[in-house]
């Protein structure tokens, strides 16, 4: 994706059901996987690292990708963290000496759960659910 494409297609638009911006700093923190487990049990989504919530762009370091990506991946993986790992693709996206990450989380036909609970997304919110 260019810096273009998400200026259009999701910046001027703003979060929604299946787009998320979230703040980055060296590491995601745990709203970014209650994010991912949401959109892999609804419609899938993309999420924006180093985005505010307004749409301006922050910026990660480039310096910090990899080591956020591995992260990612990691956890997600991880069997006391998720219940079924989602699928994600990451794509970097170029903004001088900063970047954005996107992250597609396509729909899954399985139930995810992040650390025990189960995230829905309903409009641009990560729900959790306590009730079947």
């Amino acid at each position: 994706m260019t810096p273009e494409e998400l200026e259009v297609d999701y910046l001027l638009k703003g979060e929604s059901g299946t787009g998320e911006f979230k703040r980055c700093g060296n590491q995601p923190d745990h709203d970014v996987f209650e994010t991912i487990c949401s959109f892999a049990n609804r419609s899938g989504g993309n999420l924006f690292l180093g985005v505010s919530d307004d749409g301006a762009i922050l910026g990660i370091p480039k310096t910090t990708l990899l080591a956020i990506q591995r992260n990612i991946t990691n956890v997600v993986s991880n069997k006391n963290a998720f219940s079924a790992p989602p699928s994600l693709e990451f794509d970097p996206i170029d903004y001088g000496e900063k970047a954005v990450l996107r992250i597609w989380v396509p729909p899954s036909s399985a139930v995810h759960q992040y650390k025990g609970t189960i995230y829905d997304r309903i409009g641009d919110s990560d729900v959790r659910l306590t009730t079947d």
